[in-house]
């Protein structure tokens, strides 16, 4: 969800933010650590993390929360990651076919 600084502000004196879970199609809640860690690598700053294992990496290029470009940045960083871009938006539902066909064969292509 895009949180104006009211609700970033709560989030951070609750600890916790209230989101719809897609999958069980319930509440749940996210623990404010995570913006924690995500500030700690801080990719839109340059603070890339080193990724040192074969990654495959999903983008909806109708993602409205994070920026592809962010992705691909990634990828050009670090020569064992592998970068699918899909005609889908954030959360990647109209792609689970082919998330499921690509995450295979990677795991495949790995030894998995």
């Amino acid at each position: 969800p895009h949180l104006v600084d009211a609700a970033w502000k709560q989030w951070q004196d609750s600890g916790w933010l209230e989101i719809h879970d897609h999958t069980t199609g319930q509440p749940a809640h996210v623990d404010y650590g995570f913006i924690e860690d995500a500030q700690e690598i801080d990719a839109a700053g340059g603070g890339w993390p080193k990724v040192s294992v074969p990654t495959l990496v999903f983008h909806g290029l109708r993602d409205d929360v994070v920026d592809v470009g962010l992705s691909r940045q990634l990828v050009a960083r670090a020569s064992n990651v592998r970068l699918v871009e899909l005609n889908d938006d954030h959360q990647l539902v109209d792609s689970l076919p082919r998330l499921l066909t690509e995450t295979y064969d990677f795991l495949l292509q790995h030894g998995a």
